[in-house]
C-alpha cells in the first residue's frame, strides 16, 4: 500500500519550489479505524474519569493532533530557502540551515539537526514523507544535491589542514 499523493512542481524567482502532499489514512484504512477507535476509546476514558466536557474535549483534540500527519493530508514544500509542512492542524516553516543532514528510510526522509546517531534528534529533526516513484526519488535528490555541497566543503577544508 503506498501513500496517496500529489506532486507539483513550480519555477519561483528564488528557483525552483517543489512541493507534493501526502495522505496515509485511504492507503491504511484498518490502521486508520484502529487510531481512530483508540482515539474513541481514550476521550471516552478521560469522561469516564473526569465528568468534564472541556477535559474530554482536549484529550480528544490532543490525540487528533498528534496523528495529524497520518488522519490529515499532509502537504510538503521545499524551496531554495525553506521548507514547509502543514495539514489542518500543523503549520511549520523551518529554514535548510538548520538541518545537518538527511536519512532516508523507505518512504520517509529525516532531515537531521545534529550528527547522525544522537537521541536528541529525534525530537528535533523533521519528518518528510514521500510519494511514492518517480517523485519521491526527485526529492530525495533535491535534498541530497542541497548537502552535497556543505559535505565537499568540508571535505576540501579537511584537505587542505
Amino acid at each position: 500500500m503506498k501513500p496517496v499523493a500529489s506532486e507539483t512542481q513550480a519555477t519561483g524567482a528564488a528557483g525552483d519550489a517543489l512541493a507534493w502532499r501526502v495522505w496515509l489514512l485511504p492507503t491504511h484504512p484498518r490502521r486508520g479505524a484502529l487510531a481512530i477507535a483508540v482515539c474513541l476509546l481514550t476521550t471516552s476514558f478521560a469522561w469516564a474519569l473526569s465528568q468534564s466536557a472541556l477535559l474530554t474535549a482536549v484529550a480528544g483534540l490532543l490525540l487528533v493532533a498528534s496523528l495529524s500527519q497520518f488522519l490529515l493530508p499532509t502537504r510538503f514544500a521545499l524551496d531554495a530557502e525553506t521548507l514547509r509542512v502543514s495539514n489542518l492542524l500543523y503549520r511549520r516553516t523551518r529554514h535548510w540551515s538548520e538541518f545537518r543532514g538527511y536519512a532516508r528510510a523507505g518512504g520517509r526522509l529525516k532531515l537531521l539537526t545534529l550528527p547522525p546517531g544522537s537521541r536528541l534528534d529525534n525530537y528535533r529533526s523533521q519528518l518528510l514523507l514521500l510519494p511514492p516513484g518517480a517523485e519521491g526519488e526527485a526529492i530525495v535528490a533535491r535534498v541530497r544535491a542541497r548537502f552535497a555541497p556543505a559535505a565537499a566543503e568540508s571535505a576540501v577544508a579537511g584537505d587542505g589542514a
